[in-house]
C-alpha cells in the first residue's frame, strides 16, 4: 500500500521534462531542416546504425535530463547538469565538423535555448525544490487525524512534557504542546498504548521559527521496529477513515487551471512556497 498523498508537482517542471523527452525527435527534425533533407527520409536514416553510433548522446542525454527534471531530487539536479553539459559539448563538436555546411546561427540558437533553461533551474525558487525535501509538497505522506495522549522529552530525559498527537503519518507527526522545543532538536515520544510492542519514538523537531505555534512537527528517526509500529497505527487509522485528504483533488492543481492562470495573469512560472502549508 502506498500512502503517498500525491499532489501535482509544478507544471513548469512537468512541461520542461516532457520537452526534454521529446527533444530527440526535435533534434532529428532540426537536423533534417538545416541539411535540406526530407524529414521522413531523415527519420528513417536516424534509425540506422550509422546515425545512432554517431549521435546517440543527442538522443539519450535529453531523455536523461528530462527524467532528472521530473524526479526532483538532489542527485537528479547534478545529473541534469551533466546531461546538459554533454549536449553542449556534442553540439559544439558537431558544429565544428560541419560549420561550413550549417552556419553559425543554428548553434547559437541551440545554445541560447539551453542557457535559458539551465538558468531557470539555477533560480533559488526552482533549485530549492531539488535540494530541500520540504519544498516537494507532493511527496508528503498521507496524514491521519488522531487524538493520542503522549509524553515527550529531550534525549537525556531530563524533563517530560505532556502532549497530544493531532495527526500522524509514516514519516512524522504533529504534536500539540504548551511547551515548544528548539527547532531541529531531537526528542523522544512515549505513547501510552501498545500496537504489538513497547516502543519509544525518536525524531527531529520541525518548528521553523513559528512563534505562534501551538505545537510542533516531528520527523521520525525510524528503526525497523518503530517503522513497523507506525505502519500498524497508520493502517488502523486508514480503516477508521481518519485520512486527512485536504491536499487531494484540488482544482488549482490541474493543468487547465495552471495554463489559464499563466495566460491571464502571467503567474505560475515559478512555484509558490508551500512550506507554510505543511505540517507533519
Amino acid at each position: 500500500m502506498n500512502n503517498l498523498n500525491m499532489r501535482q508537482r509544478p507544471w513548469t517542471l512537468v512541461i520542461l521534462a516532457a520537452l526534454h523527452f521529446l527533444a530527440p525527435i526535435g533534434n532529428i527534425i532540426f537536423n533534417a531542416v538545416i541539411s535540406n533533407r526530407n524529414i521522413m527520409n531523415y527519420f528513417i536514416f536516424a534509425m540506422s546504425p550509422e546515425y545512432l553510433s554517431n549521435n546517440w548522446i543527442l538522443l539519450i542525454a535529453p531523455v536523461i535530463a528530462g527524467y532528472a527534471i521530473y524526479t526532483c531530487k538532489r542527485w537528479s539536479f547534478y545529473v541534469y547538469l551533466v546531461a546538459i553539459t554533454a549536449l553542449f559539448l556534442v553540439s559544439y563538436l558537431g558544429y565544428a565538423s560541419k560549420s561550413e555546411a550549417i552556419g553559425l546561427f543554428p548553434l547559437i540558437l541551440v545554445y541560447l535555448v539551453n542557457i535559458v533553461v539551465v538558468s531557470y533551474f539555477l533560480i533559488p525558487a526552482i533549485r530549492n525544490i531539488y535540494f530541500d525535501r520540504r519544498m516537494r509538497w507532493w511527496e508528503v505522506q498521507a496524514r491521519y487525524k488522531c487524538n493520542f495522549k503522549c509524553t515527550w522529552s529531550s534525549l537525556d530525559g531530563s524533563q517530560k512534557v505532556q502532549g497530544l498527537i493531532g495527526n500522524i503519518s509514516e514519516n512524522g507527526l504533529f504534536l500539540k504542546s504548551d511547551e515548544l522545543p528548539e527547532d531541529n532538536q531531537c526528542v523522544i515520544i512515549d505513547l501510552p498504548f501498545n500496537y504489538g510492542m513497547d516502543v519509544q519514538f525518536s525524531g527531529a523537531v520541525i518548528l521553523h521559527d513559528r512563534v505562534d505555534a501551538v505545537g510542533f512537527g516531528i520527523k521520525f528517526n525510524h528503526s525497523p521496529e518503530t517503522y513497523n509500529v507506525v505502519r500498524k497505527i497508520v493502517l488502523d487509522l486508514e480503516k477508521k477513515g481518519m485520512r486527512i485528504s485536504v491536499m487531494a483533488g484540488r482544482t488549482e492543481d490541474s493543468f487547465s487551471y495552471w495554463l489559464r492562470t499563466f495566460l491571464t495573469t502571467g503567474k505560475g512560472l515559478f512555484p509558490k512556497n508551500q512550506k507554510n502549508q505543511k505540517k507533519n
